[in-house]
């Protein structure tokens, strides 16, 4: 369990050197889904640090980039893949056409936990000390649905 939290520590704070990298080349919707992934994953290594307890908790920044990830869900980033759209460089692979219904879900999914998280940061019911349990299980559950998806839609990366 440690290592998999590691690992998606990880690829969150790797992101951005893979990204300037990854994009060279990228044109039309394959670029336009590349920039949106990277600001997804820029909201999930904000959160990371606010969970983490390296930055002071601010709900009004967990909302904002809570806001961030359901905009960067659902709907909006299942758009962004219409069928067969493999121009290079994109690390998208044709399983998410082959088990739409999947991939699907997963954003949909996504969508929902954010929501999640936006509802605890915004109970006042809640005491401090337990928000912050309470929004580190809920991140979790976020991380872990981009990591299915980059499981099982992504190309794999070359160590």
């Amino acid at each position: 369990m440690i290592h998999l939290r590691m690992a998606i520590v990880a690829a969150f704070f790797l992101m951005p050197i893979n990204i300037a990298f990854a994009h060279d080349g990228a044109t039309g919707v394959v670029k336009e889904r590349m920039d949106f992934m990277s600001n997804l994953g820029a909201a999930m290594k904000s959160l990371s640090k606010i969970v983490k307890g390296r930055v002071e908790f601010d709900s009004d920044k967990v909302l904002e980039l809570t806001a961030q990830l359901r905009e960067h869900s659902g709907t909006n980033l299942t758009k962004l893949f219409p069928k067969g759209s493999l121009d290079k460089p994109t690390t998208a692979i044709p399983e998410i056409w082959q088990d739409w219904d999947k991939f699907n879900g997963l954003a949909e999914s996504l969508s929902q936990r954010a929501k999640d998280m936006s509802a605890i940061t915004q109970d006042k019911s809640i005491q401090p000390e337990e928000r912050i349990e309470a929004m580190s299980k809920a991140f979790k559950r976020v991380a872990k649905t981009c990591s299915a998806c980059h499981r099982d839609f992504r190309k794999k990366k070359k160590r």
